[in-house]
């Protein structure tokens, strides 16, 4: 009897945390994508890919999109990549499939 008590708690936790998660995203609205920028972070997470493999090596490819510079309070200039760039980049590389 009590295993199904844990249960029962387990099911009522997993709903109740669900429930949080979708009243937070309903408080902080998504912007449109044409208008979002985006991190290193985002950027490798779009790509399926880690963080420091983004930075170290496709950030710095020719054909990858130019960064936006974001001055920060130490005044030191955070990159950050339109959205829509990037996902066009990633599309560029789509290969081409011959019949």
């Amino acid at each position: 009897m009590e295993a199904l008590q844990i249960n029962d708690l387990d099911a009522f936790i997993a709903t109740l945390v669900k429930q949080v998660a979708l009243e937070i995203a309903k408080t902080r609205p998504q912007l449109p994508l044409d208008v979002q920028l985006w991190d290193a972070t985002q950027c490798a997470e779009f790509l399926h890919m880690a963080r420091r493999y983004f930075t170290g090596t496709i950030a710095k490819q020719v054909s990858f999109p130019t960064p936006i510079r974001v001055p920060t309070k130490d005044s030191r200039a955070t990159p950050v990549w339109q959205a829509t760039e990037v996902i066009a980049w990633a599309r560029s590389w789509k290969l081409e499939v011959s019949h």
